[in-house]
């Protein structure tokens, strides 16, 4: 199956063979492309954020991002990887006027900030861009998260520099809860395959609820969100942020000044209880 994202081909079924030391070289060679997606906040009917995408390429073709990090863990590569994506995200969004007023999510693997020297590296990327760090939201993949308390130092010292932590793919893995309560995240965002059809699921919905009454507001994101009433469900067990193909695919950096949400697409009892103040219902 082949997709086009944000004017890039992608082959969905391309699973390249890649030796470490091809794959290694492969990282440094400008093969990785970021595109953005917007984290919409229910409460102010607007852009919150935007999620850096990494969509690596070989030979000008796309290669599903897990395979690429796949291979990444596989040869014991991730924190180069991810200094690459990181690299490629910050150099795109530092150019772009909404730095400064929108925060930006990167995705790191819980692994690299267990290398030795990364977390300076990642420190000298954000300095080199004129960033701070209350402009970035690092998230850590709950799904590759095997143990939160060899990494609780780290977050902690990214949390006292000013950065926030979001833990990502909630309800993937099998380390959710411990995750939460050790790492206390700023954000938890729920991940797709337990949103998607909550508004037809009363188990999704009471786990949900639960999951935003235990975060502080705005701290959860329901990921994955693609249909109008799995919105309005969201909002219902108070969850004010969400992200996904409703809202809008991912885009290029070039597009995301102009970039505007369809009006049309807020539920109508959304911009009810707006605009009355009142978001609780």
């Amino acid at each position: 199956m082949t997709k086009h994202t944000a004017g890039l081909v992608y082959n969905g079924n391309l699973s390249p063979s890649l030796k470490r030391s091809e794959f290694a070289s492969l990282i440094h060679t400008n093969s990785l492309h970021t595109v953005f997606q917007p984290i919409m906040s229910h409460r102010d009917r607007d852009i919150f954020a935007y999620e850096a995408l990494s969509r690596p390429t070989l030979n000008g073709v796309g290669i599903p991002p897990d395979t690429w990090f796949d291979l990444a863990v596989q040869y014991e590569l991730t924190a180069q990887a991810d200094l690459v994506a990181i690299e490629s995200a910050l150099s795109n969004y530092a150019q772009t006027a909404l730095a400064d007023k929108r925060p930006l999510f990167i995705n790191v693997t819980p692994n690299s900030l267990l290398e030795r020297g990364f977390l300076a590296s990642f420190e000298q990327i954000v300095d080199k861009h004129r960033l701070h760090a209350t402009q970035i939201v690092i998230e850590l993949t709950e799904s590759s998260l095997a143990d939160p308390l060899a990494l609780k130092n780290s977050v902690v010292y990214l949390q006292t520099q000013g950065f926030r932590v979001a833990l990502d793919d909630l309800g993937r893995g099998g380390a959710s809860l411990l995750a939460m309560v050790e790492l206390q995240p700023d954000f938890i965002k729920i991940d797709r395959t337990i949103v998607q059809g909550i508004a037809h699921s009363p188990s999704r919905f009471r786990l949900i609820t639960l999951l935003a009454s235990y975060a502080e507001v705005n701290g959860v994101i329901g990921e994955g969100v693609e249909t109008e009433s799995d919105v309005e469900a969201l909002h219902l067990t108070g969850t004010y942020l969400s992200q996904g193909y409703y809202w809008s695919y991912p885009v290029q950096a070039s597009v995301l000044e102009t970039q505007t949400i369809d009006d049309k697409l807020w539920p109508k009892f959304i911009h009810h209880t707006v605009m009355k103040g009142d978001v609780s219902s």
